[in-house]
């Protein structure tokens, strides 16, 4: 066991937010195949509050990630194979009602809300097991998506929390980590038409996102969104890719 590795888990964990998880070594100890997030907390009143330029709230320029029980979006990774994604129920975090997912893109546990131009990504990483040590920590909310930018436009947010650690018997106490990542989003392109897995969609708008943490760009991701359709493409710096192979509304 590193006990080192878990100072720099969560710097990064937030990979896992975004469609599939990161592999590389800061996550070790993370076995999303196996689930190893077990336990999530639900109804968890402390919400990491998403703070930023360029954040607020605005009208929507349309639905680009509908959002309905029993909605399934099927995914081909390079994670996971083929996957089935399904919008099982709803769960609420402090005041706000998130729609979840059993499993997204191979993890679990992964909430999604909209809000006017907002879309915003959530994660309960409480009760995760972690190299022998239960982790505790505020729900992590991210915003992916403002749908109403214009190509050029960016908004900038910064993530802050902390993790505390229960070591299993045996175990050396570990003290508690902060946490700090931020995030840059791009609208590269809007209303074009994008060709994936052999399927063209329509009004189509694609971000790129770039995480940094410690002064340094640790991984650029690039998100495409089909009108009334949702997330159709994902690629990664890291090689974690997918993209939707059909979907059932």
């Amino acid at each position: 066991m590193k006990l080192n590795t878990l100072t720099s888990i969560f710097s990064i964990a937030l990979f896992a937010i975004f469609f599939v998880s990161c592999e590389n070594e800061p996550l070790e100890g993370f076995d999303f195949e196996n689930n190893i997030i077990v336990d999530p907390i639900s109804n968890n009143d402390s919400v990491t509050p998403v703070e930023g330029e360029n954040v607020e709230v605005e009208a929507s320029t349309g639905d680009y990630w509908p959002t309905q029980v029993g909605y399934v979006w099927n995914f081909n990774t390079t994670t996971y194979g083929n996957t089935i994604s399904e919008i099982s129920g709803t769960t609420v975090f402090g005041d706000e009602t998130y729609f979840e997912y059993d499993n997204f893109m191979g993890q679990a546990s992964f909430y999604i809300r909209k809000d006017g131009s907002n879309y915003y990504v959530a994660q309960d990483i409480s009760g995760s097991n972690v190299n022998g040590y239960t982790v505790a920590a505020p729900v992590i909310k991210v915003l992916l998506l403002k749908d109403n930018l214009e190509v050029g436009e960016t908004f900038t947010q910064n993530i802050n929390y902390t993790v505390s650690y229960t070591p299993d018997p045996g175990y050396p106490d570990f003290p508690d980590q902060n946490v700090t990542t931020t995030y840059v989003t791009e609208m590269i392109e809007r209303d074009i038409t994008y060709e994936v897995g052999g399927v063209e969609y329509q009004n189509v708008i694609h971000i790129e996102l770039e995480t940094i943490s410690s002064g340094s760009v640790v991984a650029t991701s690039n998100y495409y969104f089909s009108k009334d359709i949702g997330p159709i493409n994902f690629t990664q710096t890291t090689g974690n890719d997918a993209f939707l192979t059909s979907y059932e509304f």
